[in-house]
């Protein structure tokens, strides 16, 4: 799979003007591993007691779309708690929402 660093529209620069990026890098993927590898770049900092969502795009050489992360909340009996629950949801509804329009 295949990503920009920073993917067009996404706002994301470095200079704190907000001014895009002048040279956009592309990052390929070939292994599962090699994408987790890469979760602590895409997000910024390296998760803890944490759930990731990555959405990826494209059917034969897939992008990765929204990297989500939302802090692990268990209930009393150790399944997800509503607040989790919705927090998936939520993630559910931003993949949906990345995939790409049928065509």
């Amino acid at each position: 799979m295949t990503t920009p660093a920073f993917p067009h529209g996404s706002g994301f620069s470095d200079d704190p003007g907000g001014e895009p990026p002048p040279q956009q890098h592309t990052v390929t993927l070939s292994a599962p591993d090699d994408l987790l590898a890469s979760i602590p770049a895409l997000l910024g900092f390296r998760p803890a007691r944490s759930i990731v969502a990555v959405c990826l795009t494209g059917k034969r050489n897939s992008s990765v779309g929204a990297v989500m992360r939302h802090d692990l909340v268990l209930g009393g009996a150790g399944g997800p708690s509503p607040t989790m629950c919705a927090a998936l949801g939520q993630f559910a509804t931003v993949c949906e929402r990345d995939r790409e329009p049928a065509g």
